[in-house]
């Protein structure tokens, strides 16, 4: 294996070193002139010039590094991609047997309350016929029992609908649930907010885009909610 040397260099140690000088001549000048705002062009230039050299001796350094890190990235990539692929096959496989067994169970619970209603409408059917002939009869006491058995009969019918099946857990993997939303149609989206302020902060502007507008408008048209500015810098040659 190569070794790489990673040390600073006595060069890059004195034009690091150099730009405390710069940096302390540039705190001190103060342009009262003309003639000052010249020199002060000059400083700027040296400046860049500086930093052009001092980007060129830390590549010097890390091109190397740069080289070696991606020979390492590029070996291990493969690897790294092809478990990536195993990794999703395998959760998909386990998701979709998972969403099979809720549909299952899903399917389990809807049987079994529809048998318990037919159950229940059944024995509520024959207790409100005795009830009816021992009213016939006047024997009242029946008929009052009779009206404490539907009721029970009301009740565990509920508690039978409610099946509880659990899904089969897996050691030291656990589902994870993270929900998301999608905007199907932003005009409609945006017309809420306009009109109702609600959920402002999910709304997020491109600063590419405004840049270009700006950059395209020069800030000659007025649209509401937006400031135009132009910010100011030098381009001076190194």
């Amino acid at each position: 294996m190569t070794e790489i040397n990673a040390e600073i260099t006595q060069e890059a140690k004195e034009v690091s070193e150099s730009t405390d000088l710069l940096l302390q001549e540039a705190k001190d000048f103060k342009i009262k002139t003309i003639a000052d705002l010249e020199i002060s062009a000059n400083i700027l230039k040296t400046i860049k010039q500086k930093k052009k050299k001092i980007d060129e001796v830390r590549k010097t350094i890390t091109r190397p590094l740069d080289a070696a890190k991606k020979r390492i990235m590029d070996f291990f990539r493969p690897a790294e991609n092809k478990l990536s692929e195993a990794e999703n096959i395998i959760e998909k496989t386990i998701l979709d047997f998972r969403a099979e067994e809720r549909k299952r169970i899903e399917e389990e619970q809807r049987k079994a309350a529809e048998e318990a209603r037919k159950k229940q409408a059944e024995e509520l059917a024959r207790i409100q016929k005795e009830q009816e002939e021992a009213e016939m009869m006047g024997d009242s006491e029946t008929v009052e029992n009779l009206e404490m058995q539907k009721t029970v009969v009301a009740t565990t019918a509920e508690v039978a609908t409610v099946v509880t099946t659990e899904e089969p857990k897996l050691s030291g993997v656990a589902e994870v649930k993270r929900w998301k939303a999608v905007v199907t149609d932003k005009m409609a989206l945006i017309k809420h907010i306009a009109a109702t302020g609600q959920f402002e902060n999910i709304v997020e502007f491109s600063n590419k885009e405004l840049t270009a507008l700006a950059t395209a408008t020069k800030g000659t048209i007025q649209i509401p909610g937006i400031e135009f500015k132009v910010e100011r810098s030098l381009a001076a040659r190194g």
